[in-house]
Formats: C-alpha cells, sequence, structure tokens
C-alpha cells in the first residue's frame, strides 16, 4: 500500500499519464525488481485498484481485475469478518524468502490452495449463503502452514483455536506468516461471545471500493 501510494503522488507531481492497471504494475517493479523483495503480486494490485475482486494475473506484465459489484451481499460478507491483531510484527522478506526455496516441494499445497480461492470465485458468483467462506478459510490455513514451518508459532496457534472455540468457523493469518493479523469468519449468532473474547485485540476495517487515491490540500 505504502509502494502504491508513493508512486501515485510521484506520477501526479510528474504530471505523468497512468491508470490503476499501471500504478500496480509500477508498484510490483519496484519492490521485486529494484528493491529485490520477496512478496507477491496480489497487495500491490489490490492498493491500487481496491474493491472486492477476483484478479487474475495472466503474466507478469497483464493483469485483470474483475468487481464482485453486488453492495448487498459484500456488506454481508463484511459483517462475518473479524480483523484480529496477533500482537506480534515480523518482516515478511524473510518468511517468504524461506517459502520460495521450497517452492517444489510446496507445489502441492500451493495447487490446492489456487483450487480453493477457484471455489470460492464460484461460490461468490452464486451468492450463495456466505458461511461457506469460514471453512474455506480454515482449509486455506491449513494448507498455509504446510508452506513452511515459521508461518505458524505456539502464540498464534493458540489465538486461532480460542477463535473457533470462541464462535468463528475458520479463519487464517493474512500476509506472510509469522505474526500481523488473523482474518476469522464469525457468523452472526456466534459474534457476541467472539467480541466478548476478543474485544481488545479486534481491528475494525471495511471493504473499499476505490484504491489509491491522492487527497489534495488547496
Amino acid at each position: 500500500s505504502f509502494s502504491v501510494g508513493l508512486l501515485n503522488c510521484i506520477n501526479k507531481f510528474k504530471k505523468k499519464k497512468f491508470n490503476k492497471n499501471k500504478l500496480a504494475l509500477q508498484a510490483i517493479r519496484l519492490e521485486r525488481d529494484i528493491l529485490k523483495e520477496n512478496v507477491g503480486f496480489q497487495d500491490q494490485i489490490f492498493a491500487s485498484f481496491g474493491g472486492f475482486s477476483k484478479i487474475s494475473i495472466l503474466d507478469k506484465n497483464k493483469i485483470l481485475v474483475k468487481n464482485f459489484k453486488n453492495n448487498k451481499y459484500i456488506k454481508k460478507i463484511e459483517n462475518n469478518l473479524f480483523l484480529v491483531f496477533t500482537g506480534i510484527k515480523r518482516r515478511a522478506d524473510t518468511i517468504e524468502k524461506k517459502k520460495i526455496r521450497r517452492i517444489n516441494k510446496n507445489l502441492k499445497f500451493l495447487h490446492e490452495i489456487n483450487n480453493i480461492a477457484k471455489q470460492a470465485n464460484i461460490n461468490l458468483i452464486k451468492e450463495l449463503n456466505p458461511n461457506f467462506i469460514g471453512k474455506l478459510l480454515h482449509k486455506t490455513w491449513q494448507l498455509k502452514k504446510k508452506l513452511q514451518n515459521q508461518v505458524s508459532n505456539t502464540k498464534i496457534d493458540k489465538l486461532y483455536d480460542k477463535g473457533l472455540k470462541s464462535g468463528a468457523t475458520g479463519g487464517k493469518l493474512l500476509g506472510a506468516g509469522s505474526g500481523g493479523f488473523i482474518l476469522f469468519y464469525v457468523p452472526k449468532t456466534n459474534q457476541p461471545v467472539f467480541k466478548k473474547n476478543f474485544s481488545k485485540m479486534i481491528i475494525d476495517f471495511k471493504f473499499t471500493k476505490q484504491g489509491s487515491k491522492i487527497l489534495e490540500i488547496k
């Protein structure tokens, strides 16, 4: 998000013509090719485009972003998602580097995670009851932990188990792993208990319809 915001400002300052697609690709090149960071593609794309979307990365220079436009359905999903801070800060690059070294061993798990994303997309298009999200998040988290043994740790495992016991039907650690935030899916009927048990750890968030924008003060 920082890279996208910075490049957005620089482009504006230099009066360069650009669109959301170009902005995302600029940020990806900055982080991967110039800074030599071990990072993915999707975060820069979401920061540039915004919205509740399906991202298709056709190749490293071509991306396709398709927004889901049913605001009521998206709001229903949003109301059942809870972001919990683990209290652990970490550098994503370190974890991702270790995953890359194991990529051949992890191909089976990565394909399974990709298939879960495809199933989620089908369910979202059909606008099924969003409770399926908890189960798919849980499956993804179990697979993600297999990518590298430092993706999770004792504290994170305890927090996740506490979330399930408090009414969440699933969740996953966001980002590289080893720290940061857990996203839980909690059906409405289970939310009072969950909110009580995680009252000081829940981070308020909402889906945005737009990506990076420049605020001009005149």
